[in-house]
């Protein structure tokens, strides 16, 4: 299973609550994601620990081999850790901005239309925006770091109307 498959078990199993306040969003939602994870750290230990034992040689070792396994899964256990609080970063970051998306979406678009994956890309977050009915990709949402609309909600009103056919296109 997948970390984020875990972790959205995690997360709908909690009350999970969006940073509304600003300072909370700012630098990537940073303040929000460490609270979050101070939460987590229980699942964190249980994740580490549950790969880190599928590792372990299944042989009893005695004297230096003991001594360099264990120091070995010290090492590895360290870097699991690490990869697994990024990722865990990531997600939670990727959650927070994929709900102000779907508020977004609905208050400037409408209900017929839905919020796909969040993708980071060089500080801005690009958001699919999707037809409900036809699952079909109609255009792209903007945000900003803290989840702030860089789209201007006419201009994809436009877009999606063209790509629905509903407006036709004239070029002079």
């Amino acid at each position: 299973m997948a970390i984020q498959d875990e972790l959205a078990i995690q997360l709908y199993t909690e009350t999970l609550r969006l940073p509304e306040a600003v300072n909370d969003r700012r630098n990537g939602f940073a303040r929000w994601v460490k609270t979050q994870r101070e939460h987590l750290e229980s699942w964190i230990d249980v994740h580490v620990e549950e790969n880190i034992s599928a590792l372990r040689p299944q042989l009893s070792l005695d004297g230096q081999a003991r001594q360099v396994a264990e120091v070995a899964e010290e090492l590895i256990s360290a870097q699991f850790r690490q990869e697994t609080c990024r990722r865990l970063w990531k997600t939670l970051a990727a959650y927070a901005v994929h709900t102000y998306a779907s508020r977004w979406t609905t208050l400037n678009l409408g209900e017929s239309f839905q919020a796909g994956e969040p993708q980071h890309r060089s500080g801005i977050w690009l958001i699919p925006v999707f037809d409900k009915q036809s699952a079909s990709w109609l255009t792209t949402l903007r945000l900003n770091a803290t989840g702030e609309s860089l789209s201007d909600p006419k201009a994809l009103r436009s877009e999606i109307d063209v790509r629905l056919g509903r407006l036709q296109v004239v070029l002079t």
